[in-house]
């Protein structure tokens, strides 16, 4: 083969290659399948392997993976950008035009594939089968009434799981949440799955400037939460993310899943922390006097776990930069088949009263409309059940 052909070769595969990945791209706009396709071949198929091979490689460190080989690759980019700019004018005596040239060529052809990679390794699960459908739940909208009931079940879960701050191991409940969750998850889909035991910490405040605690990085599939955030936020916080990694990518359903799982966890802090949220998040819900009045009843510990969050999320967030991330993040959730937007967080609230009164939500014992699990009546399809974030308080990612 003479040197023209091998040059010519290396110059038109990489743009085939560009061009293949956004055909691919292209194709899954036009053509998606059904949800139930999606549910049966990606989020109980592809996904599961995808996500243990995730799992094992980033669970070798406790530093985010994500943090720093993105960063990385970025930078790296640049360099090898300016350095093959300074090659071709001073050995190849090339104009200027080639190094823009060549900058246009690769962001092209690497943009397609961490496209396509974002869609294989997550974007694909937004598609998958609704919780409701899967579950057979019946979403109804939560009066006042309701919302008082619930309250009155979860804060008898609040003191009795209300533990001294020296008792208080993060890193165990987290461990207990991801446990409770393998096993829900793997009885509602029928398919055993693996999830990390613990989360990525990041920097304090990383999340927290624009109004968010936790993120999962689709392109590494980490769990992360905020390094600012108190024990009893970040443990809550950990159950919405490794929901997340659970498959399922809906904001409200993955809050759904994060409650279930950190209900059924058989460590009392781990319940405490998001019976303590949703109580928060349901009191605020209702009238100025009867929110007040809801939450004068906690424990001190609770009241003072609330209070250190709503300090540590104002000493970190910039104003300008929330409304504008929300923004952004609006409209990334509808263009991902979320038609509502972060308007999505308040579905929670129907899936909350749904699991309750089908008695998949451990949260009741007392005669009421919410009746109390009986696992003799519960089959393992419908075992476990759980919550979300419900006011947009710009909370998990």
């Amino acid at each position: 083969m003479s040197e023209q052909r091998r040059i010519r070769k290396r110059t038109i595969v990489p743009w085939l290659i560009g061009i293949l990945f956004w055909l691919i791209f292209i194709s899954w706009l036009n053509w998606k399948p059904t949800p139930e396709a999606v549910e049966f071949y990606y989020s109980c198929g592809l996904y599961r392997a995808i996500v243990i091979i995730a799992t094992l490689v980033q669970q070798t460190t406790h530093h985010s993976l994500a943090l720093i080989f993105l960063p990385l690759s970025i930078f790296l980019f640049i360099v090898i950008w300016i350095g093959n700019w300074i090659y071709l004018r001073k050995k190849l005596h090339k104009t200027h035009s080639w190094g823009i040239f060549w900058l246009f060529k690769w962001s092209f052809i690497l943009s397609g594939v961490i496209i396509v990679s974002y869609f294989l390794l997550w974007g694909v699960g937004y598609h998958r089968k609704p919780i409701e459908e899967k579950l057979k739940l019946e979403l109804t909208q939560l009066s006042e009434e309701e919302i008082k009931q619930i309250l009155d079940n979860l804060l008898p879960i609040i003191i009795e799981n209300d533990i001294p701050y020296d008792d208080r191991n993060v890193d165990e409940s987290v461990k207990s949440i991801a446990k409770s969750m393998q096993k829900i998850v793997s009885e509602w889909d029928e398919v055993p799955i693996y999830l990390p035991l613990r989360v990525k910490k990041t920097p304090p405040g990383l999340f927290l400037l624009n109004s968010t605690s936790g993120m999962c990085i689709p392109l590494t599939l980490e769990p992360h939460v905020d390094g600012a955030l108190p024990p009893a936020s970040f443990v809550a916080t950990s159950a919405h993310e490794l929901s997340h990694i659970a498959g399922y990518c809906g904001e409200a359903e993955a809050s759904f899943v994060g409650y279930a799982a950190g209900f059924h966890a058989e460590d009392k802090f781990a319940k405490y922390s998001l019976a303590l949220d949703l109580y928060e998040n349901l009191a605020h819900r209702l009238p100025a006097t009867e929110r007040d009045r809801y939450l004068s009843m906690l424990p001190e510990r609770a009241k003072e776990d609330l209070k250190r969050e709503k300090e540590i999320t104002e000493k970190y967030r910039i104003t300008w930069l929330s409304n504008l991330s929300w923004k952004v993040y609006d409209k990334y959730l509808k263009s991902q088949g979320v038609k509502e937007g972060i308007k999505d967080y308040g579905r929670a609230v129907n899936l909350i009263s749904a699991g309750i009164k089908k008695g998949l939500i451990p949260i009741s014992k007392t005669n009421s409309n919410y009746p109390s699990i009986n696992t003799e009546q519960v089959t393992p399809q419908n075992e476990g059940q759980g919550l979300e974030p419900l006011e947009i308080d710009e909370q998990n990612i």
